[in-house]
């Protein structure tokens, strides 16, 4: 319990100081904790007049996908 209420702490820490950067430390805080080999967050947009799935925060594996998108229907 101690390392989550440090995550919560972390993230309420980046939403003052750049809350920009609160998806970003999310996904690597959520890497950290669980000890997976890539974690990421992405959003409904649209693309082309088409609905999709855009990385807006990826860390390990997935880092490199930041900001491209999947089809919604994927």
């Amino acid at each position: 319990m101690a390392l989550e209420i440090k995550a919560f702490k972390a993230i309420a820490e980046t939403l003052v100081s750049s809350p920009r950067g609160v998806a970003q430390r999310l996904v690597d805080l959520a890497m950290e904790l669980t000890g997976a080999d890539s974690t990421g967050l992405s959003l409904e947009d649209e693309c082309d007049g088409q609905p999709v799935f855009r990385w807006v925060a990826t860390a390990g594996e997935l880092r490199p996908h930041l900001h491209q998108t999947l089809p919604r229907d994927f």
